[in-house]
């Protein structure tokens, strides 16, 4: 079984509003981002994959503007639209069930859970039940 890491999007990004940059290179004002990357790539899985909370499932390169918008805060009908939006893109992308590592808290987690168990993926969470500091430092160490 292949793997694919999904790395949560950050409050702390590059840029300004009207700016425009790879997804990576956006995100990586994030120690959490950069040490959630460090440790993918260490995993060496079939793709990386950034959970954008505005826009869903989005490789490591492609171009995002820069935005704020942190997906726990939005509305249930929102999480639900967008999880329907990254499960599509995702099983598209993927065909073949993988295991899914996520390096991402629950509020990105939990609305792919179910539809991907049930899809035939394995799920990990390294990270899971620590607070934003304890993964740094988990990161940090692995």
């Amino acid at each position: 079984m292949t793997t694919v890491a999904l790395i949560a999007c950050t409050k702390n990004k590059h840029g300004q509003f009207g700016d425009v940059l790879p997804a990576v290179d956006l995100y990586s004002a994030s120690p959490l981002f950069r040490h959630s990357l460090a440790y993918a790539r260490r995993l060496q899985p079939m793709a990386i994959w950034v959970l954008s909370g505005m826009f869903g499932l989005i490789a490591l390169d492609e171009l995002l503007p820069y935005y704020q918008l942190y997906l726990a805060t939005q509305p249930a009908a929102y999480r639900r639209a967008w999880a329907e939006r990254v499960l599509a893109r995702l099983l598209t992308e993927h065909s073949t069930p993988s295991t899914a590592v996520f390096l991402a808290g629950a509020a990105y987690v939990e609305p792919l859970r179910r539809p991907l168990l049930d899809a035939g993926w394995t799920i990990s969470e390294p990270l899971r039940g620590l607070g934003v500091g304890q993964r740094l430092r988990w990161l940090k160490t692995q």
